[in-house]
């Protein structure tokens, strides 16, 4: 049996449903009560536990030959990085009781060694707890989540998309739907002996000037790009409600993206979903 912590966002449940088509037992764990029913309707099993209980975490993971973790966020309106730290220290204490024969974890392009630096410097200590188990573990640095866009869409009917960096800076974007595919055939790799790495892009490097491109085309519509200022980074996260920690701690990752001061460790792979098709179906769902 294949679990999956982080079962109901856009990639943990790409990765369920790809599990399910191949005709694999699931457990989907989700912290939410109310979306359980929903869960068990892919018939899948279900089991709604919060990942700050280790010891019912673990008991739950011991009947799992696999593992799919998803680091749940932390509450951006408080110490969002203190809470995620919390939750990683907890994974790791779960998944070092349960003993799973592989793990396969999700996280992200840029991760690093640091204090203050958002998901970067979580998924970073994430990883290294993970490896310091000494189980088969596949992680997959991801870039930048394509639907982290949707919430654009209003704003593109509207005419423009808002932009952390210049219109024109490219950067690796990838699909959910692509990264579940890939994590649900690595939950099924039987030749994962060690710990290893893969840096996960699009098919190419993708601009917020694209993205507009994009919503212009499937919207039949003029999009332009409003690009916000580096030194109102951290008043605009706090407009979204923020705290100012977690405002401040974003603003540098972000940062560090814009900078690209970072270097690519892993075995590189591609998706195939393309910026203009995720889009175009963004469209057309809503």
């Amino acid at each position: 049996m294949h679990a999956i912590i982080g079962a109901t966002g856009h990639v943990g449940s790409a990765v369920l449903s790809n599990l399910l088509q191949a005709d694999q037992d699931v457990l989907a764990i989700t912290h939410s009560e109310h979306k359980k029913p929903g869960l068990e309707q892919t018939g899948a099993k279900v089991a709604v536990i919060n990942v700050k209980e280790p010891n019912l975490l673990a008991k739950n993971l011991s009947g799992a030959d696999t593992v799919f973790v998803l680091m749940p966020p932390g509450d951006v309106s408080k110490d969002s990085v203190k809470e995620e730290l919390e939750s990683v220290k907890s994974l790791i204490e779960s998944l070092s009781m349960a003993k799973p024969k592989r793990v396969v974890v999700e996280s992200t392009q840029g991760a690093q060694k640091g204090e203050m630096i958002g998901d970067l410097g979580v998924l970073y200590e994430l990883e290294e707890g993970v490896r310091k188990l000494n189980l088969p573990t596949s992680v997959t640095r991801a870039g930048f989540y394509m639907s982290n866009w949707d919430v654009q869409l209003e704003n593109a009917k509207q005419g423009k998309i808002l932009s952390l960096f210049p219109e024109d800076f490219k950067m690796p974007m990838v699909a959910p739907q692509d990264l579940g595919r890939f994590n649900a055939s690595q939950l099924q790799n039987k030749n994962i002996k060690a710990f290893e790495i893969i840096d996960f892009s699009g098919p190419r490097l993708y601009s917020a000037r694209d993205v507009a491109n994009a919503f212009s085309t499937a919207l039949k519509r003029s999009v332009d790009v409003e690009v916000v200022p580096q030194d109102k980074w951290e008043e605009s996260f706090k407009s979204l409600g923020f705290s100012e920690i977690s405002a401040k701690s974003y603003s540098r990752m972000s940062k560090i993206a814009f900078d690209q001061s970072y270097e690519n460790q892993g075995r590189p792979m591609k998706g195939e979903t393309t910026l203009e098709d995720y889009v175009l179906n963004l469209v057309k769902g809503s």
